[in-house]
């Protein structure tokens, strides 16, 4: 993982971020060390603290975050790449008018 080196980026020491996450200074030593891991729910509040993806933070090559997405949220970007391109354009409408009346 790229724990510490985007903590060294970011010139914080490893208790802010460990205040941050609301954990020990010593936790999170322990997960630069890689002596343990932490819980996805840590990992989302690490990549949103770094403005990383799960997959660079975790150091992955391939970049696939189609788990990020509940079931419902794949169900959508499934149903949106089957239309073609001009009924795309449509959906994309619709999208940004409901946005925009919230």
């Amino acid at each position: 993982m790229k724990l510490k080196e985007l903590r060294k980026e970011k010139k914080i020491t490893q208790t802010e971020i460990a205040n941050y996450l609301q954990i020990s200074q010593n936790t999170y030593s322990r997960y630069e060390l890689g002596q343990i891991e932490p819980g996805i729910d840590i990992l989302k509040k690490i990549a949103n603290y770094f403005n990383v993806s799960l997959d660079y933070l975790c150091d992955n090559k391939k970049t696939n975050a189609i788990y990020l997405f509940t079931n419902d949220e794949r169900d959508l970007l499934d149903n949106y790449l089957q239309l073609n391109e001009i009924n795309k354009i449509k959906a994309n409408s619709y999208i940004l008018g409901l946005l925009a009346n919230q």
